[in-house]
Parts: structure tokens; C-alpha cells; sequence
């Protein structure tokens, strides 16, 4: 398969999707996004993560306690 045969979307927003080290990226969904968004989605893995121009624009989203 090559590139053109992957459907892309384009995102309202930028992407920075942060990793901990430890999460395998086998098991992560964060490579699809990237895949089908690729323009729009960065991937980092903790503590290498991006500074931000505009810290006040920046909306910080993690998983809840009873995330799986």
C-alpha cells in the first residue's frame, strides 16, 4: 500500500500527542492519528515535549481516572 491509497483527514486544530516513555508504541492509538492526520499530529514521548508560543491558546487533555 502507499501513501495516496490512506485516507487523511484535516483537523480544526493542531496536534501534540505526548507519550510516557514506557506506553509500547504497538499498543498506542497515537500512531493512527498520525497516520490519517499526519499534517495535523506531532507525536513526543515525555519529557521531550514542544514549548508552547502561546501557553494561554494551549488546552492540556489526559485521561481520567477511570480511563483503560
Amino acid at each position: 500500500m502507499n501513501r495516496s491509497e490512506i485516507p487523511t483527514v484535516q483537523l480544526p486544530v493542531f496536534l501534540d500527542i505526548i507519550k510516557h516513555p514506557k506506553e509500547l508504541d504497538g499498543k498506542s492509538t497515537a500512531v493512527h492519528a498520525k497516520i490519517v492526520a499526519h499534517d495535523h499530529v506531532s507525536l513526543h514521548t515525555w519529557p521531550n515535549i514542544p514549548e508552547y508560543e502561546n501557553p494561554e491558546r494551549t488546552l492540556l487533555l489526559f485521561p481520567g481516572p477511570v480511563s483503560d
